[in-house]
C-alpha cells in the first residue's frame, strides 16, 4: 500500500511537473508570438515611414526643380525684354541721329539758299538783319 501510495504520489508529481513544463512552453511560445507580432508591427511602421519620407523627398525635389525652372524662365523673359529694349533703343537712337543729320542737311541747304538770296539783295557786310537765316560766320554781307 505504501508503495502504491508512493507510486501514486510520484505519478501525481510527474504529471504536475509535466503540466508546469507544458504551461511554461505555452507561455514562452505566446511571448515569442507576441514579440514577433510587435516586431512585425514596428517593421511595418518603419517601412511606412521610410516610404513616406521617400515620397516627401521626391515631391520636395520636384517642387524645388519647379521653383528653379520658374526662376530660370523669369530671368529668361527679363533678358529677352532687356534685349528687345536695347534693340529698340539702339534703333531709336539711330533713327534720331539720322533725322538730326537730315534736319541739319535741310537747314544747311536752306541757309545756303538764303545766303545766296541774301547776297543778291545787296546789304552792308556785318549788318545782316536776317541773323536767324545767316549765322555770323556764314554771312558775307
Amino acid at each position: 500500500m505504501i508503495t502504491t501510495q508512493r507510486l501514486g504520489e510520484a505519478q501525481k508529481k510527474e504529471t504536475n511537473v509535466k503540466t508546469r513544463v507544458e504551461l511554461y512552453k505555452n507561455q514562452k511560445e505566446a511571448d515569442l508570438a507576441e514579440s514577433k507580432a510587435e516586431l512585425a508591427t514596428k517593421n511595418a511602421r518603419w517601412s511606412q515611414a521610410s516610404q513616406l519620407a521617400k515620397v516627401e523627398s521626391t515631391k520636395a525635389v520636384a517642387l524645388r526643380e519647379a521653383e528653379l525652372q520658374t526662376k530660370v524662365e523669369k530671368k529668361k523673359v527679363l533678358n529677352q525684354t532687356e534685349k528687345i529694349r536695347v534693340e529698340l533703343l539702339s534703333k531709336t537712337a539711330v533713327e534720331y541721329e539720322t533725322k538730326v543729320q537730315e534736319s541739319n542737311w535741310e537747314l544747311y541747304k536752306k541757309q545756303k539758299a538764303a545766303g545766296v538770296r541774301h547776297k543778291k539783295l545787296g546789304g552792308i557786310k556785318g549788318k545782316c538783319r536776317r541773323k536767324f537765316l545767316c549765322p555770323p560766320t556764314n554771312c558775307e554781307e
